[in-house]
């Protein structure tokens, strides 16, 4: 994806989707080289989504915190 002050951020979805039920849950990583956003590699994000009939999808991504 390319942010709104032109990173480029490479998001990789892996995950499972049900059609009948419409549900999706997927764990986005992300890669980036940019400066601003370098903290974002180190992100392990969980998402939940609605499938859309015809196409797409609707996502709640979290990030994944650790606990000191």
């Amino acid at each position: 994806m390319i942010t709104d002050d032109d990173a480029v951020i490479l998001v990789q979805y892996k995950g499972i989707g049900d059609p009948s039920s419409g549900v999706a849950r997927s764990a986005p990583q992300f890669e980036t080289g940019d400066e601003r956003y370098l903290w974002l590699n180190n992100v392990q994000g969980v998402g939940i989504g609605q499938l859309h009939p015809g196409g797409g999808v609707t996502y709640e991504v979290y990030s994944l915190t650790q606990l000191p």
